[in-house]
This record gives C-alpha cells, structure tokens and sequence, in this order.
C-alpha cells in the first residue's frame, strides 16, 4: 500500500474495526449469535445487493465444497480499480476465531452504509473476505 496523505484517512476508515474489537457495539441489523457459512453468505449478499459501493465475488471453494467470499468496496466511477491502492481485510482465519468473520462483517456495513467516511472509495478500494476459513468454521 502506498504510504501518502491518504493514511490517515484509512486509519479513520479502519478505526472503526479497533473499535468494535475493544467492546460491545449496537448497529442497526446486527445479530446476536455467530453465524454459520449459509447466514454469512446470505448476510453478505443482503448488504452487498443494496449498494453500489460493493460487489461480492467467489475466491473459489474450501476442501468441503464451501465458497470462500470477497467483498470488493469502491467507487466505480473514479479511477480503474485494478490501479488503485487497496487494503486487503481477512477475517476467520483460524476456525474457531468467528468473531473475526463478524467483525468483517459489520465492517462492510459500516463501510456501504457511511460511503467510508473519509476514505476516497474512487481513489481506492478496499477487499474483505470475511472468513477465509469456511470448513473449520463450521
């Protein structure tokens, strides 16, 4: 990643990821309980289908046969998202760290819902895949 004037703004992007980490958050449409490879994939799907920011894409399928999902957040009308810097989001890598896929999770609905505050989302573009892990998730 390039390191520039943006910086800060990513850091105030990304803060609010700390955030959540530190303690307990109420946001709207959050749930109670972890979710399964079925309820994650349909929760990815509700937030992405309701935005233009984003776009969610198969990585390819565990040894179990479970998609591995990419959100892709950016602005499409700026400039080509294959030339912009990035940040890189992984969640649940290891299988029984779930609270990672739902960090990723509420981070994408932050980051949909709010446009990314002051992230430049048509200079840049941010890649979460909320659960790298879906087998030993489940």
């Amino acid at each position: 990643m390039r390191i520039d004037g943006t910086s800060g703004r990513w850091a105030a992007a990304f803060g609010m990821g700390v955030a959540l980490a530190a303690g307990p958050v109420h946001v709207h449409g959050q749930i109670a309980e972890y979710l399964d490879h079925d309820g994650l994939t349909d929760a990815l799907r509700s937030v992405v289908d309701g935005s233009d920011l984003a776009q969610m894409r198969s990585l390819g399928t565990s040894h179990e046969g479970r998609e591995i999902w990419m959100v892709e957040i950016a602005d499409r009308s700026g400039a080509p998202i294959d030339g912009r810097p990035g940040v890189l989001v992984v969640g649940n890598l290891s299988g029984d760290h779930l609270v990672g896929s739902q960090l990723a999770l509420e981070s994408i609905r932050h980051l949909v819902s709010s446009g990314a505050g002051d992230a430049d989302l048509g200079q840049h573009v941010i890649y979460v895949v909320p659960r790298l892990n879906p087998d030993g998730a489940e």
